[in-house]
């Protein structure tokens, strides 16, 4: 079941904590040694440009993203936005690893993880 989010309103949202501050998106150019990483700080910047927002409406707006993906993801729902990519849990199975001090055999537990899938204009774009 796809989820679709609810539209965003500017001004009543806010930060609960600033643990989000450490989000980064990376860009990789393939073949390349060049590397542009952009923080939370940096993209709230960047949408406020774009959308000519003040910078305080623009990191209302990336908080709201942030906070109902992780709230649709948690609640075992999809995140599908057309055109740039799937957000969704995936499960990971148990499996033995080793401890690569000791070389011990150990047990890691399975697991849920978040996962994103490019959609096709956004992996044609990144080609």
């Amino acid at each position: 079941m796809f989820h679709h989010l609810p539209r965003i309103s500017l001004g009543r949202a806010k930060p609960e904590s600033d643990e989000s501050d450490f989000l980064v998106f990376s860009f990789h150019i393939t073949g390349n040694s060049l590397r542009l990483d952009m923080n939370k700080k940096e993209l709230v910047e960047q949408v406020a440009e774009q959308a000519n927002l003040p910078r305080s409406k623009a990191e209302l707006v990336v908080n709201a993203f942030i906070n109902n993906t992780q709230d649709t993801l948690a609640s075992g729902d999809v995140v599908q936005l057309i055109g740039f990519g799937t957000f969704s849990v995936a499960d990971r199975a148990a499996r033995k690893g080793r401890n690569p001090q000791t070389g011990e055999e150990i047990h890691i537990p399975a697991c849920k993880l978040p996962q994103f899938k490019p959609g096709n204009k956004f992996r044609e774009m990144i080609k």
